[in-house]
């Protein structure tokens, strides 16, 4: 799990585009690159194209501090409770929409009410 900008700053990447297509190429059973409001990429085992999953537009962006920690911690909770990759970069995102929306990486308990409901159905 890393940001696209990031992988491309750590391996030395001119590009992106380059970024993206060394990350493709790795041998790990699952990668997923966030890249801002764009769209975040997961990519399984054997898969040869990227699952594309839309962020979500929020009104207003406050604070993106706790923003990639969100997205982790949401995403890996469903991945660890048996969850597809897909519905959990939702949950991820989802979960960093919200945490965006307030200042801080924590953020009070009611605004995340509509998103536990949902999630124990």
């Amino acid at each position: 799990m890393i940001t696209l900008d990031d992988h491309q700053a750590v391996f030395e990447l001119a590009s992106l585009d380059e970024a993206l297509d060394h990350a493709r190429s790795l041998s790990v059973p699952e990668v997923v690159i966030k890249r801002g409001a764009s769209a975040t990429l997961v990519r399984q085992e054997h898969a040869i194209e990227w699952l594309s999953v839309p962020t979500l537009s929020v009104e207003q962006v406050i604070d993106t501090t706790a923003a990639g920690d969100s997205f982790a911690a949401g995403y890996l909770s469903c991945r660890f409770c048996d969850t597809s990759a897909e519905i959990a970069a939702r949950f991820g995102n989802t979960l960093a929409a919200k945490v965006i929306q307030h200042r801080g990486a924590l953020i009070p308990m009611e605004a995340l009410h509509d998103l536990i409901a949902r999630s124990s159905h």
